[in-house]
């Protein structure tokens, strides 16, 4: 679970509840839980060993379900009668009414002989919650090393369990596989890299994954941003997908090489030191408009001041809007940071509680 909060979810959002008292003995309310945009998970993991006979694998499957949905009833009971969800990690902590969140996402990993996914649609409508599914351990543990957001996890339960209800493990992780390959052909990622990546890309998803954290978590030299709020970056990128991850790693590849060129067009007396040479890139995400910039030999401070000027003429009244964030990744390169980044929401609501209102809906509606 260790790796869903690294790799993921997002380190900031993740945490390990209190135990709460039923009588004498300590109960967990959920092995880890994940609360940002508008939802908030909860997670319970159950490990069985594998056996050589298969009907033995399958009953200890469908135990290893049922103990976790046991475990996710009883919390709920509790959480809805008034009892308060506590945690804390190396952020902050948390105090959470059972009310403070729009959508509640049941999320039972298993670890077994003969595991499954499996949306559980009738417990679903019987607790209440937006989702209840089981995934294979290693399915999520394939999601969280292809970086892979709550966006994307949504997405996998829907593309492959709404409609055929269940799927053995091994047909659930080839669907991950082909949803890793329809995004990285969709993004363009493929055509740069088409056999293998290079430094250049593990140098932008280093610096973009690290966005995921705020401070201190970060580097301060990696990341500056108007104004100084580190979470609203956090909670931005842990609400896009894959697709749109990948989209952002070619754009600044493409502006990286382009500044590079430029540069050289200069050093060898093609163009006049006086011309700016700035290179711009729009990317209009599932639910932001991302504009980056690569401007050779220009500052942090001087950075940051373009970008706020830019945000403020492109925006709707011609003034810097609540919601635009602005910052630079400072890339190893000689003589110039790149890119310099401006995000603006187009909703108010994230990405994660849109896609969870319209499978609320859809499911709620199937059920009559």
């Amino acid at each position: 679970m260790k790796l869903i909060s690294e790799f993921s979810m997002g380190a900031p959002f993740i945490f390990v509840p209190y135990k709460w008292m039923k009588g004498n003995h300590p109960r967990e309310p959920a092995d880890l839980v994940w609360a940002c945009n508008g939802c908030i998970i909860l997670m319970y993991l159950q490990r069985t060993k594998s056996y050589k006979d298969l009907i033995k694998n399958t009953r200890k499957c469908h135990d290893a379900i049922e103990h976790n949905l046991r475990q996710a009833e009883g919390w709920l009971k509790e959480w809805k009668a008034g009892r308060t969800l506590e945690g804390q990690n190396s952020y902050s902590s948390f105090t959470i009414p059972y009310e403070k969140y729009k959508h509640i996402v049941i999320l039972s990993v298993i670890e077994c002989g003969d595991a499954m996914a499996k949306y559980h649609h009738s417990k679903t409508i019987k607790l209440g919650v937006t989702m209840c599914a089981t995934l294979p351990l290693s399915v999520v543990e394939r999601l969280a090393k292809l970086r892979a957001s709550i966006v994307d996890f949504i997405a996998i339960v829907h593309n492959t369990l709404f409609s055929v209800s269940e799927q053995a493990e091994i047909d659930a992780l080839a669907a991950v596989s082909v949803y890793q390959k329809q995004v990285w052909e969709l993004s363009g990622a493929l055509r740069i890299w088409p056999e293998r990546v290079d430094k250049r890309f593990f140098e932008i998803e280093h610096l973009l994954h690290g966005l995921r954290y705020p401070f201190p978590k970060m580097q301060p030299n990696i990341i500056n941003n108007y104004p100084d709020d580190a979470s609203d970056k956090a909670c931005i990128f842990n609400d896009i997908s894959l697709e749109d991850f990948l989209k952002i790693i070619v754009k600044s590849r493409i502006c990286i090489d382009a500044v590079k060129d430029w540069q050289s067009l200069l050093e060898l007396g093609f163009i006049l030191p006086s011309q700016h040479g700035v290179v711009c890139h729009h990317l209009h995400l599932q639910n932001y408009d991302f504009t980056l910039c690569a401007l050779p030999k220009v500052g942090p401070p001087e950075l940051t001041k373009i970008g706020i000027e830019y945000a403020k003429k492109n925006s709707r009244r011609g003034e810097y809007e609540p919601g635009i964030i602005i910052f630079y990744l400072g890339i190893v390169q000689p003589g110039f940071f790149t890119p310099l980044m401006i995000i603006q929401p187009r909703n108010r609501a994230s990405t994660t509680e849109m896609m969870l209102d319209a499978w609320y809906q859809q499911q709620y509606n199937a059920s009559g």
